[in-house]
């Protein structure tokens, strides 16, 4: 997603309103999903260090790491 970051969303597709924009290469935990949407597949995802921090990104954006 480069230097603009990822648009975490309050609920899946590009309809559901920004939230934020994550950092590339940030991290964060699978809460929920998948859910389609706008024609992609949507998780919710949640903040590691801030439990009032989170929304909906975007699978082709997310990689999974350990």
């Amino acid at each position: 997603v480069g230097i603009a970051g990822l648009n975490i969303r309050s609920g899946p597709g590009t309809e559901s309103v920004i939230r934020f924009q994550a950092p590339e290469g940030s991290r964060w935990i699978i809460k929920s999903g998948p859910s389609n949407a706008s024609g992609s597949e949507w998780w919710e995802l949640q903040d590691p260090t801030n439990s009032e921090r989170g929304g909906w990104g975007a699978r082709p954006y997310l990689k999974v790491v350990e």
